[in-house]
């Protein structure tokens, strides 16, 4: 395990290639060095619970594989949106500073993950073509903060952003995006509470959630997408956790990754499923706990979350990471976990 002191006292090293990308994305739009390293990886095991290492079941999950992930270039981290390839195979991320994250992936024949390699970063793109990273002045942080993706049916991916709200469609990592209309209310959402979660239904239909709600009865707003218009929805927050991640099952479920953080050092972290019945009711969503995970383990403020099918059909591969805020005391951390079909 990396500690906190070996953090403190890294040398950092940025390899010249990342300007090179960084050029070359700029001038040329499209670059051909995606999947080039920026840097020197450190990827190490982590132990969830470390009172008990050998402590695999937590809820209704079974724990397979937990890693810490530290790439030498200052623009990594900071990780807010997570998915996984069918195959199990890559890595996907975006960063709320307006980056893709890529990695390799390898695993045994039961899908549990081995190791992880080749951690990439590239700057996502604005519409203009420029990279989100080089914007400058007041609304740069407001413009970049990516908070979550799903992946669509033919390999693309919708990005949420929060503080300047949207949700934008880029065909492939290195495209160019585009805008989803949205309904009028998301302009009025908190702007660090805005479109914090998306995924997609099993039918192709886009699902968002906002981060948390302003009101005292902590109902939070969503937005489902069907027949080209935007269906209120109502998720029935609970014991002030708020939305951080959402990532749909082949059944149509939704397990929905929430965060509880109390400054400096209180934080939970707990997931629930939205059953598909939920979504077409009219009622307030209000799902059962899946998994909770207290402050006394290996945790950190988890935003990201993926869910594959188990290579043997008998359920679900799950993967949650960090956003470690690019604070030197965090860490970006990814477990996976195996869900039994219900």
């Amino acid at each position: 395990m990396v500690t906190t002191l070996t953090r403190l006292f890294r040398t950092t090293k940025i390899l010249a290639v990342t300007s090179l990308c960084v050029l070359l994305l700029t001038l040329a739009g499209i670059a051909a060095c995606a999947r080039v390293p920026t840097g020197e990886e450190n990827v190490s095991s982590a132990t969830l619970d470390r009172d008990d290492p050998e402590r695999k079941s937590f809820g209704e999950l079974t724990l397979l594989a937990g890693f810490e992930l530290e790439l030498d270039d200052p623009n990594f981290g900071g990780l807010s949106g997570l998915d996984i390839t069918d195959d199990g195979s890559r890595l996907v991320a975006v960063s709320d500073r307006g980056w893709w994250v890529t990695a390799d992936l390898d695993q045994d024949g039961s899908g549990k993950l081995i190791s992880i390699q080749n951690l990439t970063i590239q700057p996502m793109f604005d519409i203009d073509g420029s990279p989100l990273a080089d914007r400058t002045g007041g609304d740069s942080v407001r413009w970049r903060d990516a908070e979550d993706l799903a992946r669509t049916f033919d390999g693309g991916y919708y990005v949420t952003f929060e503080r300047e709200h949207r949700l934008w469609h880029y065909d492939a990592i290195d495209a160019l995006p585009f805008a989803i209309e949205l309904p009028g209310e998301v302009a009025a959402l908190r702007s660090n509470g805005g479109l914090e979660a998306v995924a997609l239904l099993p039918d192709g239909r886009p699902l968002v959630f906002a981060e948390g709600s302003g009101s005292d009865d902590q109902v939070i707003d969503g937005w489902l997408l069907e027949n080209g218009a935007w269906r209120k929805l109502a998720y029935q927050g609970r014991d002030d956790f708020r939305i951080t991640g959402m990532a749909g099952l082949g059944d149509g479920s939704l397990i929905v990754l929430e965060r509880w953080f109390v400054e400096p050092v209180f934080l939970s972290i707990r997931l629930r499923r939205i059953a598909p019945e939920m979504l077409e009711a009219d009622g307030i969503i209000d799902p059962p706990v899946l998994a909770a995970f207290s402050n006394s383990l290996l945790i950190d403020n988890f935003e990201g979350i993926a869910v594959r099918p188990a290579p043997d059909g008998s359920g679900y591969l799950l993967y949650i990471v960090s956003d470690d805020n690019f604070n030197m005391t965090q860490r970006t951390l990814l477990y996976q976990f195996y869900l039994a079909a219900s």
